[in-house]
This record gives structure tokens, C-alpha cells and sequence, in this order.
């Protein structure tokens, strides 16, 4: 983007929190606030951001509708509840600034008017990475740094894929989480608390009120009880129906007893493992170890129970893999062959 590129006047806040850390929870709290708009995750803005410079000169029209197709395209992929559709003609008439923000703005800011309220909250897997361009577009942007202890979030991950866990290793699963952290952290203290909330979600389920009160007040908002409500909402009942694996204790009030379930869910194997790589974070977020002296035959077995995890989960990965692009080669084929036979079935001129 260019250094004279226009800046929106509308208050989008933005969300620092990795997957399976209660971030679809407090979206869901703040979308019920009579002012707050915080609709279902599209992640236009961590698909697309990426990639802008393949597009070329967005001056050119033609460039700028082909970065328009890939927007309206990734959006109707949205898996969430949206309360508005968009169409390419609609954004190429009404979005009269040539650049992806002016895009972006536009779809947050016709579904903000619709439901009548006055800010915007985004959920975007990974924000963290792009701030920079978040604050170029929306100087006003504030941002909620929500964490969860890595054991219960390493054993969300792990039931939600199982043999693999959700980033398809247990070493890339805990290497994610320590990145979300470690450079939301380094945000945090860039930017001062003035700019970015903190929050664990064991806290918010502890006491939601207070904490929602608090972040309310930080968004130059009053808190509103029925934000405690999230879950009566029938977009909300509707996202925790069409994702029940991943999404559906929003379709309940909070669950404040839904913390330390890794003591049970974990093997003390797995527990020394994230505590030995992490234990750096644990501190930091005031999360008590539940090993903090261990033997060497403990630890010893602890990794190489990780080694083998991982070496398992690549095993998978490459099997996995290696299915695919088969089916996919069988799938062509099988077409290529119906094709034939269409073809030859049809009467000579």
C-alpha cells in the first residue's frame, strides 16, 4: 500500500487469540452488545493480504477485479453466520478507492449498517501477523489479546484431530501457540494497554461480567448484561449446529469449569512435554506447571513419547497426502473416460 492511501474512519478492533482458545466465545459475547458488531470469521483479511501484490496495480481495472472475484469468492466459503451477502458488481460500484482495504471495509461496514450498531470486531486466525496493516487502514483499531493455558489447548486441538492434531503434528500444534503468543506479546508491549487488552479465558469464565465490563470500558463502551446471553442468539445456534465438532459449547451459557481439563485428557508424558517446551510461557501467563521437578527416566520417556507422536503423525500426513492426489488423478481419469464414451455413443453426422 502507498503511503497516501486513505484511512478509515469507522472503529474496527481486532482479535490476537490462537484456535481453540475461546476465541468464537468472545465474539459471540461481543456480537451481543447492542453497539458491537462481530460477525462469524470470513479470514478475507489473512488469505488475501499475503497475496495482494500478484494482483499488480489495483489502478487497473482489470486487476482490481480480479482481487474483487477472489474476495466475494473466499467469502460465500465463510463457514459462519453473516447477516449480508456481497456480490463483485456491487463492490466494483460501490467501492470507489482502488485497494483491498477499501474492500475489506466495505463488507464489515454494510453488515455494521444493517444491524445497526457502531463498531466492528473481528475475528481472524493469526492477526497478529498483520497489525501493521491493520492500524495503516484502521488507525483507530484497538485489539484483545486473549490466551488459554497450551495443555487444554493442545488437548482441544488433539480431540478435534485426533491421530494429528490440528496442525497436523504435536510439534507444529505447540510451535503455533508459542508464535500466537510470543508475537502478540511483542504487540502488547509495542502498543501499550491503552491499545491492546489482555485477557486469559480462564479468567472470562471464571467471572464473565467483570472481565466483559472491563473490556467493555476499554472499547469506550458500557457492559450490557445481556452479553452474558450470547448463547440465546439464533446465529449463534445456527454456527454451533453447522460446526458441532468445533463450535458447539457457544450454543450454551459460559462453562466456567472448562479449564484444566488436560489433567485428565493428557498423559503425564504429553503434560511434562508442553510443560518442558513451554514452561517459559507458563509463567509469563500465570499458569502453574503441574511437574516442576522431574526425573531424568520422566523426561527421557516424555520426549521420546513425542518423537514417536510426531513420527506418526508424518506418517499419516504422507499417507494422507498420497491418497489424495491419487483419488484426484482416478477421479480426472474416470471423467476423462466418461468424456470418451459420451462422445463415442453419439451419432455420426
Amino acid at each position: 500500500m502507498n503511503d497516501d492511501h486513505p484511512t478509515s474512519r469507522l472503529t474496527f478492533n481486532f482479535l490476537l487469540c490462537s484456535e481453540r482458545s475461546g476465541s468464537n466465545l468472545i465474539r459471540a459475547m461481543l456480537d451481543s452488545h447492542s453497539k458491537i458488531y462481530a460477525p462469524g470469521p470470513t479470514h478475507i483479511g489473512r488469505l488475501i493480504i499475503p497475496k495482494i501484490a500478484k494482483y499488480g496495480d489495483l489502478g487497473v481495472e482489470g486487476n482490481f477485479r480480479r482481487l474483487v472475484v477472489d474476495v466475494v469468492a473466499l467469502f460465500d466459503q465463510k463457514q459462519a453466520y453473516f447477516p449480508c451477502g456481497v456480490s463483485v458488481e456491487e463492490i466494483m460500484e460501490n467501492v470507489r478507492q482502488r485497494d483491498f482495504f477499501s474492500i475489506y471495509e466495505y463488507i464489515y461496514k454494510k453488515g455494521m449498517v444493517l444491524q445497526r450498531k457502531q463498531q466492528v470486531f473481528i475475528k481472524e486466525n493469526h492477526s497478529h501477523r498483520f497489525v501493521d496493516h491493520w492500524l495503516s487502514y484502521f488507525p483507530r483499531a484497538k485489539f484483545v489479546f486473549q490466551v488459554r493455558d497450551p495443555r487444554d489447548f493442545y488437548l482441544s486441538a488433539k480431540v478435534y484431530r485426533p491421530i494429528v492434531t490440528m496442525y497436523h503434528s504435536p510439534s507444529r500444534t505447540i510451535n503455533a501457540w508459542k508464535k500466537d503468543q510470543e508475537q502478540s506479546l511483542r504487540i502488547l508491549l509495542a502498543l501499550g494497554p491503552e491499545r491492546v487488552f489482555f485477557l486469559r479465558y480462564e479468567d472470562l469464565i471464571a467471572n464473565p461480567e467483570s472481565n466483559l465490563s472491563k473490556l467493555c470500558e476499554f472499547l469506550g463502551l458500557p457492559f450490557e448484561r445481556g452479553m452474558l446471553d450470547f448463547h440465546k442468539n439464533e446465529s449463534v445456534k445456527n454456527d454451533s449446529r453447522r460446526r458441532e465438532k468445533g463450535w458447539k459449547n457457544l450454543s450454551r451459557k459460559v462453562l466456567s469449569d472448562n479449564k484444566e481439563k488436560f489433567a485428565k485428557g493428557l498423559s503425564r508424558f504429553e503434560i511434562i512435554w508442553i510443560e518442558r517446551c513451554l514452561g517459559g510461557y507458563l509463567q509469563i501467563f500465570n499458569y502453574k506447571a503441574m511437574y516442576d521437578k522431574v526425573s531424568v527416566s520422566s523426561f527421557v520417556l516424555s520426549t521420546m513419547g513425542a518423537v514417536v507422536r510426531e513420527v506418526f503423525a508424518n506418517i499419516y500426513c504422507l499417507w494422507r497426502d498420497t491418497y489424495r492426489r491419487w483419488r484426484d488423478i482416478v477421479k480426472r481419469l474416470l471423467s476423462l473416460i466418461k468424456g470418451v464414451m459420451i462422445d463415442l455413443k453419439r451419432p455420426v453426422a
